[in-house]
């Protein structure tokens, strides 16, 4: 009889177990940018890193330094030396244009793109800006993926 109830509850907590969520690695830490903006027109990218988009969240930017504002982009192809497309602008499978990722100094805030949407588990990101109201080099940190933080703007959604 004892033998009978330790397995009915080895297999009640088996079965508990086996339900609960898995957490997924994203790729949440901050690295730096550096975004030179030298003109007016055209869109720049980070001199500094490509990052592995691990799911499905807006990106992470944190603006320290530079122009006043600037619009952020974030970039995305499949593998890290794919052909970058912008993932930013538009809503992935649809004509749907969204609104402007208008950053400026001295915020932190995530930025919604569709990387991970339209490249699935090859996805790469790339942090890229655009002249908005002053050139010069756009600094700070960023993520390709992000986690719930207080104080944080939706810079695009």
């Amino acid at each position: 009889m004892k033998i009978k109830k330790v397995a009915v509850f080895a297999v009640a907590v088996m079965m508990t177990l086996s339900v609960l969520s898995i957490p997924v690695s994203a790729d949440n830490r901050d690295s730096s940018f550096s975004i030179a903006i030298t003109s007016t027109s055209g869109v720049t990218k980070n001199s500094i890193s490509v990052r592995k988009k691990d799911d499905t969240t807006s990106s992470y930017l944190k603006y320290n330094a530079g122009p006043y504002k600037f619009i952020a982009y974030v970039y995305g192809a499949s593998g890290s030396n794919g052909t970058y497309t912008d993932c930013t602008s538009i809503i992935n499978g649809t004509n749907k244009r969204r609104r402007d990722a208008i950053v400026t100094r001295g915020t932190k805030g995530y930025i919604r793109q569709d990387v991970r949407e339209k490249y699935g588990t090859s996805a790469w990101a790339s942090l890229r800006g655009k002249y908005s109201s002053g050139l010069g080099t756009a600094r700070g940190e960023w993520s390709p993926d992000s986690v719930p933080q207080s104080g944080c703007i939706e810079y695009n959604n």
